[in-house]
């Protein structure tokens, strides 16, 4: 018997009530479920703050970030 057979089965013994409360959590399932509903591009999600990084600044970052690496502190 399938997953889906159970579920019927059992759903069939519930009171009507019971059975409105599975639906419901059904469709909340369903909603959530991956691959339902409009993909987000993440680039779109800052697109309203107009950010623009260029390469120099990229650049920038890594010199900042890898500029005292390693440290002496660590390779004790």
């Amino acid at each position: 018997m399938s997953t889906a057979q159970r579920v019927i089965a059992k759903l069939h013994q519930l009171t009507p009530e019971q059975q409105a409360e599975v639906l419901r959590l059904v469709e909340s399932l369903a909603k959530r479920a991956p691959g339902n509903g409009k993909r987000v591009n993440p680039m779109g999600l800052l697109a309203d703050l107009n950010l623009r990084i260029g390469p120099e600044e990229i650049d920038q970052a890594r010199r900042e970030m890898w500029g005292n690496f390693p440290r002496e502190d660590l390779l004790e």
